[in-house]
């Protein structure tokens, strides 16, 4: 941020060894101007269209992590 590049915290894929301590983090992370978000969040905007080819089977993958986020992890790797 010292250096004009905006930081954007993926805050599903972050974490601490106590609940608190991620939180206290999170809050100075956004306080000192960093953009909390989701890793469905990104995914998506990456996608930046539905009109994009693989839009499909990455919402797809989205859902399937809802349900077991370890496995749709896994079936990423194979994108």
């Amino acid at each position: 941020m010292q250096n004009g590049y905006s930081v954007h915290v993926v805050v599903d894929g972050v974490s601490s060894q106590r609940p608190l301590d991620r939180a206290v983090a999170l809050r100075r992370m956004q306080q000192v101007g960093a953009f909390l978000t989701t890793a469905e969040s990104v995914t998506f905007q990456m996608m930046e269209t539905a009109d994009n080819p693989s839009f499909r089977k990455v919402s797809a993958l989205v859902k399937e992590h809802a349900k077991s986020p370890d496995q749709a992890f896994a079936n990423m790797a194979s994108l």
